[in-house]
């Protein structure tokens, strides 16, 4: 499961033509994190690996139910890579 996360940041951050900040950072790393090793659990379940993600930290974006972290992107197309509703 690290594997599959470290080569999903690794393709995320390789065609930046900057490196990120620390916040956009963890942003990344988020989302390699939820697809490497929650991407394959029900809605459910999703439910509550965001809730626990939230209980975590503050740099989520913002979801009402039933949406979760699971419906955003980083948005490599911003300089601030915020999250972006796909």
């Amino acid at each position: 499961l690290m594997t599959t996360c470290c080569t999903l940041i690794t393709a995320l951050l390789s065609d930046l033509p900057e490196a990120p900040g620390p916040e956009a950072l963890e942003r990344f790393f988020i989302y390699a994190v939820i697809w490497s090793i929650a991407g394959v659990l029900e809605s459910d379940d999703r439910a509550k690996v965001d809730k626990c993600l939230r209980n975590m930290t503050n740099n989520l974006p913002e979801a009402a139910a039933p949406d979760t972290v699971f419906e955003f992107v980083v948005d490599e197309t911003s300089g601030s890579f915020d999250w972006q509703h796909r």
